[in-house]
């Protein structure tokens, strides 16, 4: 079994204090196998949200893979922006932008999303590269099949519905090039996809079209964090998802903030079964999300 806590929308520069230190707290007691940060670790890209972000993940103490957001690259600096988008993150935070982390049960795979450009008047929104997509499939399809996939994007690259109806609640648009990125990763038959940028909580197990010309479909669950520690909320509270793997399945606990209770608690759990390669819903949503 692994434990994977999945936080994301940090936005360093734009924090509840009162929601850092409990949500340090709770990770360190919690003592995931891995922490998965999904992007916009800070609010404008500055060197001290940086180094704020920075100091603390290494508070932490927990092995930790990390991918950028859209905010984690500099808009107030147009010639940062395009001569280096990712240098502040890459020089306080990480330096590879395809991050992997491989242990006995688990591979898990970063694809950076944020870019300085993409083919919309928002720059928020996301692209992904179907040449990356496809490297990090190759890497996956060849680890052992008992073993778990991930991956790991800031960005959503198919939206995991809200129980309310309509899957992206405030009109965001998909991931430029996500179709493309899925047709790849589909032929490594990736178990679950983590990311963020929406700050909602959702976790759903979606079908996909194959990569082989008879269109053979393939499952994932696909789960997307709020924000964790934020005051930039969109209806949810902060939260985060705590993930627990097992040999034939996963549960998604969402762990919301209560600024009452100064703590983080589970306020709705979602369960994963995977039979024979194909993922499903194995029971009703507890809860809320």
């Amino acid at each position: 079994m692994r434990r994977i806590a999945h936080i994301s929308d940090l936005h360093f520069g734009r924090v509840d204090p009162d929601a850092v230190i409990a949500l340090g707290q709770e990770l360190i007691a919690q003592a995931p196998d891995l922490v998965v940060v999904s992007g916009d670790l800070t609010q404008r890209a500055r060197s001290r949200q940086f180094l704020d972000a920075r100091a603390f993940l290494d508070s932490l103490k927990l092995p930790i893979l990390v991918v950028p957001g859209n905010h984690d690259v500099p808009w107030h600096n147009p010639v940062q922006r395009f001569l280096g988008p990712h240098g502040r993150f890459r020089k306080m935070i990480g330096k590879d932008l395809s991050p992997v982390l491989r242990d006995p049960e688990m591979t898990v795979a970063g694809i950076t999303t944020s870019r300085a450009l993409v083919p919309h008047w928002n720059w928020a929104n996301g692209r992904i590269s179907t040449k990356r997509a496809r490297r990090v499939a190759t890497l996956l399809a060849a680890e052992p099949a008992e073993k778990l996939r991930v991956v790991v994007t800031h960005h959503p690259l198919a939206f995991a519905p809200s129980p309310t109806g309509g899957a992206s609640p405030d009109g965001t648009l998909p991931t430029f090039n996500a179709a493309g990125a899925l047709r790849a990763l589909g032929a490594a038959r990736v178990d679950l996809m983590l990311s963020g940028h929406m700050h909602v909580s959702r976790a759903a197990c979606l079908s996909f079209p194959g990569p082989k010309p008879d269109g053979t479909p393939w499952t994932a669950v696909v789960v997307q964090a709020a924000s964790a520690i934020s005051t930039r909320l969109r209806g949810e509270p902060n939260a985060y998802n705590m993930i627990e793997t097992s040999a034939n399945g996963l549960d998604v606990h969402i762990r919301a903030w209560t600024v009452g209770a100064q703590d983080f608690a589970t306020v709705a759990t979602r369960h994963f079964a995977r039979i024979d390669g194909v993922w499903a819903a194995s029971q009703p949503l507890t809860g809320q999300s």
